[in-house]
């Protein structure tokens, strides 16, 4: 490597035979390193250039780089952070905060401290805040308030609910082309009516399951229809219908029993027994029947059946009277009576005074139950 010629100190410059040797040295030979040059100055020697009186890297830290507007683009900040960085804004026009984003990674529209995840505030709805386990997406206002989901007048607007084993296992439909709201619980999309439908037409369609009011006194209010002068309640509360087993408790030297239907639509019982008691000695004593499925209240009057008893084999019938049924306050037992005409009240309808029989009673009666 040829020598390179350097100056001896500050205020020394290079003969012109030094610089002509330098250049045909550096065209003939390559450099390396500082030592190729003929350079043997230190790190501190070689941060002094004429007319600087200090070394350039403290005048370079003593420095801040001015931008000019606009001045940032593209890739010129690449994996750095910046610290102490603020805005008013995404526009040039903004003068206050829009959207803020806080160490919890929460995005508030409308307000630096959001509830939850997305909070769109329009206004203040008071002193509340969102539940935790609704805090995915809040959206408040000091009035009305709501969320639109918007589409065509031929398709559907949806809200879908789901898990990891479905995840859309519950669906809110809104059908824009036959104006019908549907709700769908457990159930494979497409396939299979909705649970539940309200109708163009206001009409409530329950597809799969029961209509269940689950909490007793409550039912389905008629309050709507006109009332008759002594109106006590408009609401249908309840309805079912089963079997009883009906016992012959009187009448007979055994208590033989047999099965016995029933309806109760509100606070009305209907009751229907026609089958017999297989073959029974009677005994000549009062006729009664118990095991009703409901006893009668024990502030009503007796319930009776409508019209003669008919089919009632086996008993001792009154001529010139009417048999019925009856069930005394407070019980749950039938009772075979007869009453004649200016007899002052019902007597005991008794069976043949003795025998075995297949005697056949045959009850159709109704009556009210608290």
């Amino acid at each position: 490597m040829s020598t390179i010629v350097t100056r001896a100190g500050k205020g020394v410059p290079l003969t012109a035979t030094d610089h002509d040797n330098n250049v045909n040295n550096l065209n003939t030979d390559k450099v390396e390193s500082l030592s190729d040059l003929g350079i043997t100055a230190t790190a501190t020697e070689l941060n002094y250039v004429d007319g600087v009186t200090s070394d350039i890297q403290t005048q370079i830290d003593g420095k801040q780089a001015t931008i000019a507007d606009d001045g940032l683009s593209g890739d010129k900040i690449d994996g750095g952070t910046i610290s102490n960085f603020t805005s008013t804004g995404i526009d040039d026009n903004a003068t206050s905060t829009a959207i803020t984003i806080n160490a919890s990674e929460n995005v508030g529209i409308g307000t630096s401290s959001p509830d939850g995840s997305l909070h769109v505030h329009t206004s203040t709805a008071g002193a509340v805040t969102a539940a935790t386990d609704g805090d995915d997406l809040v959206v408040e206002n000091s009035t009305h308030c709501g969320i639109s989901i918007l589409s065509n007048s031929t398709t559907n607007c949806s809200l879908l609910f789901g898990d990891v084993d479905d995840n859309n296992a519950g669906r809110i439909i809104y059908n824009n082309n036959n104006d019908t709201l549907a709700l769908h619980v457990n159930q494979v999309v497409n396939v299979g009516a909705p649970s539940v439908t309200l109708e163009a037409n206001k009409d409530v369609t329950v597809n799969s399951g029961n209509l269940v009011i689950g909490t007793s006194g409550k039912g389905i209010d008629f309050s709507a229809d006109g009332n008759a002068a002594g109106m006590t309640s408009e609401v249908l509360d309840d309805y079912e219908e089963g079997i009883f087993t009906a016992t012959l408790a009187s009448g007979a030297t055994t208590t033989p029993t047999t099965t016995g239907y029933y309806t109760k639509i509100g606070r009305r019982v209907n009751v229907l027994l026609s089958n017999d008691f297989g073959s029974v000695t009677v005994n000549g004593t009062a006729l009664t029947i118990s095991g009703l499925p409901f006893a009668a209240p024990a502030s009503n009057t007796k319930a009776r059946a409508a019209g003669a008893m008919g089919g009632t084999a086996r008993v001792q019938h009154q001529a010139a009277s009417e048999s019925f049924w009856e069930i005394a306050e407070a019980t749950s037992t039938l009772s075979a009576k007869y009453m004649l005409a200016n007899a002052g009240g019902s007597t005991a309808l008794l069976t043949e005074a003795s025998g075995t029989y297949t005697p056949s009673y045959q009850v159709n009666i109704s009556y009210i139950v608290d």
